[in-house]
């Protein structure tokens, strides 16, 4: 190990020291992890609607190989199949805006929410309450955190 690597790891000790030592005893970091939460379900269900419709066009949009060039006049059917290709691919859009929108709405609530906590505390404060506990925290991380992954697997299955 080089000199540079055992002061890096050295700080590195002393700062995940400081953050378990004060984890408990710090005012506003539960709402901090709150926000970062709240971000963080932000970005995963923004990156799964990403993800869902850029695979649902590249798989459904194809003029020079696509189900509509290759089956249209076999059949009545097959003469309609670009309408039902163009129907899957908006329903599949559709999932997307539908996750975008309800990622925002939620994550707005949330956000509210936390900032409507820190104004109550305001209110009565005497300067010494936390005005989110750790707990209530977890669990609010926890469960933005468990809603981002379920979009995330269920934009990945889709995709």
């Amino acid at each position: 190990m080089t000199h540079v690597e055992g002061m890096l790891s050295l700080g590195q000790n002393l700062i995940a020291g400081t953050v378990i030592k004060y984890w408990d005893d710090a005012t506003y970091s539960p709402i901090y992890m709150v926000y970062y939460a709240d971000l963080a379900g932000l970005v995963m269900a923004f990156v799964s609607a990403a993800y869902v419709v850029c695979h649902t066009v590249e798989a459904g949009i194809d003029f020079a190989n696509g189900d509509y060039h290759q089956y249209a006049g076999w059949s009545a059917v097959a003469g309609s199949i670009g309408y039902m290709e163009l129907g899957i691919v908006l329903l599949w859009d559709l999932w997307a805006l539908v996750v975008v929108v309800v990622a925002v709405y939620s994550a707005m609530e949330l956000w509210n929410a936390v900032d409507a906590r820190l104004a109550e505390a305001a209110a009565g404060s005497q300067g010494v309450e936390t005005p989110l506990s750790t707990g209530k925290a977890i669990k609010a991380v926890t469960l933005t955190l468990l809603a981002g992954l379920t979009v995330m697997i269920s934009g990945w299955s889709l995709g």
